[in-house]
């Protein structure tokens, strides 16, 4: 699929971008449950 959108020799790249996607994501997913459980605790 990376090599459709982006063509030959971007696979790397488009990886990286997909991992760096995928973790900023799972980090405001943990922010976002922090927050929860806080809320929870306050109330």
């Amino acid at each position: 699929m990376a090599e459709r959108l982006w063509g030959d020799g971007r696979e790397a790249e488009a990886k990286a971008l997909l991992d760096a996607l995928d973790a900023l994501n799972r980090a405001l997913d943990r922010i976002r449950i922090g927050e929860h459980r806080r809320v929870k605790t306050l109330h």
